[in-house]
Protein backbone atom coordinates (compact mmCIF):
# COMPACT_ATOMS: atom_id res chain seq x y z
CA UNK A 1 0.00 0.00 0.00
CA UNK A 2 1.29 3.74 -0.36
CA UNK A 3 0.89 5.98 2.45
CA UNK A 4 1.31 9.68 2.82
CA UNK A 5 2.54 10.65 6.53
CA UNK A 6 2.12 13.86 7.52
CA UNK A 7 4.85 15.01 10.50
CA UNK A 8 3.06 15.51 12.86
CA UNK A 9 6.33 15.26 15.21
CA UNK A 10 7.03 17.12 18.31
CA UNK A 11 9.58 18.00 21.05
CA UNK A 12 8.12 14.80 22.77
CA UNK A 13 6.78 12.00 20.25
CA UNK A 14 8.36 11.43 16.80
CA UNK A 15 5.41 9.03 15.68
CA UNK A 16 5.36 9.98 12.00
CA UNK A 17 9.10 9.26 11.37
CA UNK A 18 8.87 6.06 12.71
CA UNK A 19 5.63 4.84 11.51
CA UNK A 20 7.00 6.13 8.33
CA UNK A 21 10.70 3.66 8.52
CA UNK A 22 8.31 0.53 10.24
CA UNK A 23 6.14 0.46 7.16
CA UNK A 24 8.69 0.53 4.57
CA UNK A 25 10.43 -2.37 6.69
CA UNK A 26 7.10 -4.13 6.11
CA UNK A 27 7.60 -3.85 2.25
CA UNK A 28 5.03 -0.40 2.22
CA UNK A 29 5.31 2.43 0.48
CA UNK A 30 5.59 5.36 2.67
CA UNK A 31 6.29 9.28 2.26
CA UNK A 32 6.48 12.14 4.55
CA UNK A 33 6.16 15.69 4.48
CA UNK A 34 4.87 18.33 6.37
CA UNK A 35 1.83 19.49 5.52
CA UNK A 36 1.77 22.88 6.83
CA UNK A 37 4.45 23.67 4.18
CA UNK A 38 3.22 22.23 1.19
CA UNK A 39 0.66 22.33 -1.30
CA UNK A 40 -1.55 19.89 -0.54
CA UNK A 41 -3.23 19.45 -3.74
CA UNK A 42 0.35 19.10 -5.08
CA UNK A 43 1.60 16.41 -2.73
CA UNK A 44 -1.57 14.16 -3.19
CA UNK A 45 -1.55 14.42 -7.16
CA UNK A 46 2.23 13.45 -7.05
CA UNK A 47 2.30 10.96 -4.60
CA UNK A 48 -1.07 9.32 -5.26
CA UNK A 49 -1.69 7.82 -1.75
CA UNK A 50 -4.02 5.16 -0.73
CA UNK A 51 -3.95 6.14 2.89
CA UNK A 52 -2.81 9.61 4.71
CA UNK A 53 -2.26 9.44 8.34
CA UNK A 54 -2.52 12.64 10.34
CA UNK A 55 -2.99 14.14 13.60
CA UNK A 56 -6.55 15.65 14.15
CA UNK A 57 -5.55 19.36 15.02
CA UNK A 58 -3.70 19.44 11.29
CA UNK A 59 -6.86 18.35 9.31
CA UNK A 60 -6.69 21.68 7.23
CA UNK A 61 -9.98 22.81 4.59
CA UNK A 62 -7.51 21.76 1.91
CA UNK A 63 -7.31 18.00 3.54
CA UNK A 64 -10.77 18.24 3.67
CA UNK A 65 -11.48 19.30 0.13
CA UNK A 66 -8.76 17.27 -1.24
CA UNK A 67 -10.02 13.79 0.47
CA UNK A 68 -13.96 14.61 -0.78
CA UNK A 69 -13.32 14.48 -4.09
CA UNK A 70 -10.79 11.49 -3.74
CA UNK A 71 -10.59 8.25 -2.79
CA UNK A 72 -8.17 8.08 -0.17
CA UNK A 73 -8.66 7.24 3.44
CA UNK A 74 -7.48 8.74 5.98
CA UNK A 75 -6.23 7.89 9.77
CA UNK A 76 -5.79 10.60 12.24
CA UNK A 77 -4.02 10.24 15.62
CA UNK A 78 -6.32 11.88 18.67
CA UNK A 79 -3.11 11.49 21.41
CA UNK A 80 -3.46 14.44 24.23
CA UNK A 81 -7.12 14.87 23.06
CA UNK A 82 -9.87 14.42 25.73
CA UNK A 83 -12.99 12.30 24.27
CA UNK A 84 -15.26 15.02 24.41
CA UNK A 85 -12.37 16.61 21.98
CA UNK A 86 -12.47 13.87 19.58
CA UNK A 87 -16.52 13.40 19.37
CA UNK A 88 -16.63 17.31 18.36
CA UNK A 89 -13.90 17.30 15.72
CA UNK A 90 -15.67 13.56 14.83
CA UNK A 91 -18.93 15.30 14.43
CA UNK A 92 -16.93 18.27 12.39
CA UNK A 93 -15.89 15.64 10.16
CA UNK A 94 -19.32 13.99 9.94
CA UNK A 95 -20.99 17.25 8.24
CA UNK A 96 -18.00 17.88 5.96
CA UNK A 97 -18.71 14.14 4.86
CA UNK A 98 -15.39 13.14 5.58
CA UNK A 99 -14.58 9.52 7.13
CA UNK A 100 -12.19 8.53 9.01
CA UNK A 101 -10.81 4.77 8.32
CA UNK A 102 -9.87 4.63 11.93
CA UNK A 103 -7.82 6.74 15.36
CA UNK A 104 -4.74 5.83 16.87
CA UNK A 105 -4.31 7.05 20.57
CA UNK A 106 -2.12 6.14 23.55
CA UNK A 107 -5.34 6.68 25.78
CA UNK A 108 -6.41 2.69 26.53
CA UNK A 109 -8.96 4.33 28.74
CA UNK A 110 -11.18 5.13 25.37
CA UNK A 111 -13.12 3.02 23.83
CA UNK A 112 -13.28 1.03 20.96
CA UNK A 113 -15.55 2.93 19.04
CA UNK A 114 -16.44 7.08 19.08
CA UNK A 115 -19.43 7.69 16.84
CA UNK A 116 -18.83 4.83 14.71
CA UNK A 117 -15.19 5.15 14.00
CA UNK A 118 -12.86 2.45 15.03
CA UNK A 119 -10.46 3.31 17.78
CA UNK A 120 -6.89 1.81 17.48
CA UNK A 121 -4.93 1.49 20.25
CA UNK A 122 -1.16 2.45 19.66
CA UNK A 123 1.11 2.67 22.60
CA UNK A 124 4.22 5.11 22.31
CA UNK A 125 7.56 3.46 20.78
CA UNK A 126 11.12 3.96 20.79
CA UNK A 127 12.69 5.78 18.04
CA UNK A 128 15.57 3.49 16.72
CA UNK A 129 16.09 5.35 13.55
CA UNK A 130 19.46 6.00 12.73
CA UNK A 131 20.78 9.66 14.49
CA UNK A 132 23.67 10.79 14.57
CA UNK A 133 26.68 11.34 17.21
CA UNK A 134 27.95 13.99 19.07
CA UNK A 135 30.96 15.68 17.51
CA UNK A 136 32.39 15.72 21.02
CA UNK A 137 32.90 13.31 24.13
CA UNK A 138 32.23 13.86 28.06
CA UNK A 139 30.72 11.74 30.60
CA UNK A 140 28.18 12.88 33.66
CA UNK A 141 27.32 10.35 36.48
CA UNK A 142 23.75 11.35 35.58
CA UNK A 143 20.81 12.95 33.42
CA UNK A 144 17.73 14.12 34.87
CA UNK A 145 14.87 14.54 32.77
CA UNK A 146 12.01 16.77 34.30
CA UNK A 147 8.78 18.05 32.54
CA UNK A 148 7.89 20.48 34.56
CA UNK A 149 10.31 22.78 36.92
CA UNK A 150 11.24 20.63 39.79
CA UNK A 151 11.37 22.50 43.40
CA UNK A 152 14.04 19.98 44.61
CA UNK A 153 16.62 17.58 43.37
CA UNK A 154 19.32 16.05 45.42
CA UNK A 155 21.40 13.59 43.77
CA UNK A 156 24.80 12.10 45.00
CA UNK A 157 27.09 12.42 41.74
CA UNK A 158 27.12 15.19 39.60
CA UNK A 159 24.06 15.50 37.55
CA UNK A 160 22.84 17.75 33.79
CA UNK A 161 18.71 18.41 33.89
CA UNK A 162 17.32 17.98 30.75
CA UNK A 163 14.09 18.23 29.48
CA UNK A 164 12.19 18.01 26.15
CA UNK A 165 9.41 20.80 27.44
CA UNK A 166 10.96 24.22 25.45
CA UNK A 167 8.96 26.33 28.07
CA UNK A 168 11.12 25.55 30.85
CA UNK A 169 14.73 25.48 29.59
CA UNK A 170 15.90 28.20 31.35
CA UNK A 171 15.31 25.91 34.36
CA UNK A 172 17.32 23.05 33.22
CA UNK A 173 20.90 22.46 31.88
CA UNK A 174 19.82 20.82 28.09
CA UNK A 175 16.64 21.43 26.91
CA UNK A 176 16.39 20.04 23.18
CA UNK A 177 13.59 17.85 20.85
CA UNK A 178 13.56 14.07 21.88
CA UNK A 179 15.01 12.88 18.74
CA UNK A 180 18.22 15.30 19.04
CA UNK A 181 18.73 13.58 23.09
CA UNK A 182 19.29 9.90 22.18
CA UNK A 183 23.02 10.57 21.27
CA UNK A 184 23.37 12.26 24.58
CA UNK A 185 22.65 8.63 26.67
CA UNK A 186 26.38 6.60 26.66
CA UNK A 187 27.67 9.80 27.89
CA UNK A 188 25.70 8.94 31.48
CA UNK A 189 25.86 6.13 33.84
CA UNK A 190 22.00 6.51 34.56
CA UNK A 191 19.05 8.54 33.19
CA UNK A 192 16.46 9.34 35.91
CA UNK A 193 12.95 10.63 34.95
CA UNK A 194 11.75 12.82 37.14
CA UNK A 195 7.98 12.11 38.48
CA UNK A 196 7.17 10.28 35.39
CA UNK A 197 3.38 9.75 35.32
CA UNK A 198 3.69 7.76 32.11
CA UNK A 199 5.53 5.32 29.71
CA UNK A 200 6.94 7.81 26.90
CA UNK A 201 8.79 7.35 24.12
CA UNK A 202 11.68 9.37 25.67
CA UNK A 203 11.17 6.74 28.76
CA UNK A 204 11.32 3.98 25.96
CA UNK A 205 13.97 5.07 23.82
CA UNK A 206 16.31 5.66 26.89
CA UNK A 207 15.36 1.26 28.02
CA UNK A 208 16.53 0.14 24.19
CA UNK A 209 19.77 1.70 24.45
CA UNK A 210 20.70 -0.42 27.33
CA UNK A 211 21.63 2.57 29.32
CA UNK A 212 20.59 2.12 33.26
CA UNK A 213 16.57 4.13 33.56
CA UNK A 214 14.80 4.67 36.24
CA UNK A 215 11.64 6.75 37.77
CA UNK A 216 12.18 8.97 40.63
CA UNK A 217 8.47 9.58 41.75
CA UNK A 218 6.85 12.23 44.91
CA UNK A 219 3.32 9.66 44.00
CA UNK A 220 4.14 6.48 42.61
CA UNK A 221 0.84 6.50 41.18
CA UNK A 222 0.64 3.31 38.98
CA UNK A 223 3.61 3.34 36.90
CA UNK A 224 4.80 0.01 37.97
CA UNK A 225 1.80 -1.56 36.77
CA UNK A 226 2.61 0.43 33.41
CA UNK A 227 5.71 -0.48 32.91
CA UNK A 228 4.76 -4.56 34.25
CA UNK A 229 1.90 -4.77 32.09
CA UNK A 230 3.95 -3.24 28.89
CA UNK A 231 7.01 -5.65 29.49
CA UNK A 232 5.20 -8.54 30.39
CA UNK A 233 6.77 -8.90 33.48
CA UNK A 234 8.32 -6.95 36.79
CA UNK A 235 10.61 -5.12 36.58
CA UNK A 236 11.58 -2.77 39.80
CA UNK A 237 13.05 0.93 37.98
CA UNK A 238 12.25 2.81 41.30
CA UNK A 239 15.34 4.82 41.94
CA UNK A 240 14.55 4.89 45.44
CA UNK A 241 14.24 1.42 46.06
CA UNK A 242 17.48 0.02 47.12
CA UNK A 243 16.68 -3.56 44.84
CA UNK A 244 16.29 -1.27 41.50
CA UNK A 245 17.45 -3.46 38.72
CA UNK A 246 20.97 -2.87 37.84
CA UNK A 247 21.17 -5.75 34.99
CA UNK A 248 19.49 -3.78 32.17
CA UNK A 249 19.92 -6.31 29.26
CA UNK A 250 16.56 -8.00 28.84
CA UNK A 251 14.31 -5.50 29.49
CA UNK A 252 16.32 -3.49 26.86
CA UNK A 253 15.51 -6.90 24.59
CA UNK A 254 12.25 -6.81 25.47
CA UNK A 255 11.88 -3.12 24.07
CA UNK A 256 13.96 -3.70 20.85
CA UNK A 257 11.75 -6.65 20.40
CA UNK A 258 8.49 -5.50 21.03
CA UNK A 259 8.34 -1.85 21.59
CA UNK A 260 9.91 -0.02 18.19
CA UNK A 261 8.56 1.46 15.34
CA UNK A 262 8.66 -1.53 13.15
CA UNK A 263 6.32 -2.94 16.00
CA UNK A 264 3.55 -0.13 15.71
CA UNK A 265 3.76 0.04 12.24
CA UNK A 266 2.64 -4.14 12.08
CA UNK A 267 -0.64 -2.94 14.68
CA UNK A 268 -1.65 -0.14 12.39
CA UNK A 269 -1.09 -2.22 9.31
CA UNK A 270 -3.58 -4.80 10.52
CA UNK A 271 -5.75 -2.49 11.41
CA UNK A 272 -5.97 -1.20 7.56
CA UNK A 273 -9.28 -2.51 5.38
CA UNK A 274 -8.38 -4.38 1.79
CA UNK A 275 -4.34 -4.07 2.48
Amino acid sequence: MKFVIDNYSDSEQTQPLYLQQGLRSLGQEAYISDISHVSVFDLFDITQPEIYISSIERVSNAVIQYLKQSDIRMILNVNNKNLKEVKEATEFLHNNELAVEFYITNNYNFPNKINNTRVVKLAHAADTNEVNDLDFNYHIGKAIFIHEVEKEMSYKTSFHVMSTNHSIEKSVDICLPCVAMRPLFSHYDEVIFKNLNSINQMFLTCLCSGVKTYYDNTKLEDIDEQISAMMGESFNLNYKSDNRLADFSEISSIVSKKHVGINRAKTLLSQVKGK
